[in-house]
């Protein structure tokens, strides 16, 4: 282990989500973060990420990721969330 820190971005999977929630100065509207009457041009595509920190007392590991549940059942990883995000996970 060294005396520096650094950070490593690991892009874990994907989301689906209306515009609004990450640009939502951009694409205000209120509707969006119910998901209702919002067609498929108001969604954008984002990395899901997860970040290991190397520090000179041990690693951490912040925010592990889809559960590999959202490849079979987006439904049962995020319950109702599925009206406004999609969750794609890659194999492996």
């Amino acid at each position: 282990m060294t005396q520096e820190i650094k950070i490593h971005v690991l892009h874990t999977g994907l989301v689906k989500v209306d515009k609004a929630l990450p640009f939502h100065g951009l694409y205000r509207n209120p509707l969006a973060f119910t998901g209702l009457f919002r067609s498929e041009k108001n969604q954008v595509t984002l990395p899901v990420s997860s970040y290991l920190i190397e520090h000179p007392k041990g690693l951490i590991l912040i925010d592990t990721g889809w559960n590999k549940q959202v490849r079979t059942s987006n439904f049962k990883e995020l319950g109702l969330q599925v009206q406004i995000n999609t969750g794609y996970l890659p194999t492996g």
